[in-house]
């Protein structure tokens, strides 16, 4: 059992948000992300930042593609160790590290290729974008190891486009650009290798979070060692995706948000696991993660986490 902070923070200080992950964090500390500083701030612009052979400028509709490195490339990746040295300097060693990323799936969705179209719509360099990911990644993690001296980085992936993939709801950039659905068991099986590559490269272990509704079939199939949601939001899935979570917790662990009471937490974490027909020691397995939604600020960041933390203990005993 352990809690960790989600990662997304509100403000525009580093180092203030570094200060907050670590006194209210236990186990591994989130490298904390700031979105209100920007769209240059947000996780896609973070995980862009690491990916040293895929220079992006900003455009009308957001991140591009470039033949070469821009103004804007430099800004994404001084940015970045900017706020690795301010973390640094906050945290100095630690052996636990959580990197917050936009997986394949959602920032093959969002990004544009310099000629006008979604990565997504072209099968080449959408394989050999998210093989550029798995590389960085890895470096990024043994870059972050010998700064921080840690010995485990958690991956936390972010991959909030998948249901918009699954509905075939993700607008091209044209009326000539068209984006077709893609089906649970695809997402499943690319979001896989994709993790699976992730693991023989840094042996890092992976939360997957598709955001508050489930699709059980391309989390199954993903397997990564915790699915990431809200146990009050589990209540209200259909029993078809009840049985799917049931399926998945014979052989893989939870993450779960949230910034109820942490009383409430816990006891809705173990209800849960108890319906599911599993024993109170798995319940007591649950990594517990704050809600990144639920503070405009710092102090309130500071609560929740600190909730987190306390709803942990209590299933622990």
């Amino acid at each position: 059992m352990s809690a960790m902070a989600y990662g997304l923070l509100p403000g525009q200080s580093i180092e203030q948000a570094a200060d907050v992950i670590a006194g209210e964090s236990e186990g591994a500390r989130a490298l904390p992300i700031l979105p209100q500083r920007g769209v240059d701030s947000d996780a896609l612009a973070t995980t862009l930042a690491f990916i040293k052979e895929l220079p992006v400028d900003l455009g009308p509709r957001g991140w591009v593609v470039q033949q070469r490195p821009q103004l804007a490339t430099m800004r994404l990746r001084r940015r970045l160790r900017d706020d690795l040295d301010a973390i640094e300097a906050q945290w100095g060693e630690y052996s636990q590290l959580k990197l917050q990323i936009c997986g394949p799936w959602t920032l093959l969705s969002a990004v544009e290729l310099n000629n006008g179209h979604r990565i997504l719509a072209d099968p080449g360099a959408s394989r050999d974008i998210a093989a550029m990911l798995v590389d960085a990644t890895a470096q990024h993690i043994h870059a972050l190891k010998q700064r921080f001296g840690a010995h485990e980085v958690v991956v936390h992936i972010l991959e909030p486009a998948v249901h918009r993939l699954a509905d075939g709801t993700i607008p091209g950039t044209s009326d000539f650009d068209v984006i077709a659905a893609r089906s649970p068991k695809l997402l499943g099986e690319r979001e896989h290798d994709f993790i699976s590559q992730l693991r023989a490269h840094t042996e890092a272990k992976i939360l997957l979070d598709v955001g508050s509704r489930p699709l059980m079939q391309m989390l199954n199939l993903a397997a990564p060692d915790a699915l990431v949601f809200s146990p009050i939001a589990a209540w209200h899935w259909e029993h078809e995706q009840l049985d799917g979570l049931a399926d998945w917790l014979g052989h893989g662990a939870i993450a779960c948000t949230g910034s109820e009471d942490p009383r409430d937490r816990a006891t809705a974490v173990l209800n849960l696991v108890r319906e599911l027909g599993y024993s109170a020691e798995t319940a007591a397995a649950a990594i517990m993660l704050d809600d990144p939604t639920a503070s405009s600020d710092l102090l309130g960041a500071s609560k929740v986490i600190a909730e987190a933390r306390e709803a942990s203990r209590m299933l622990q005993g």
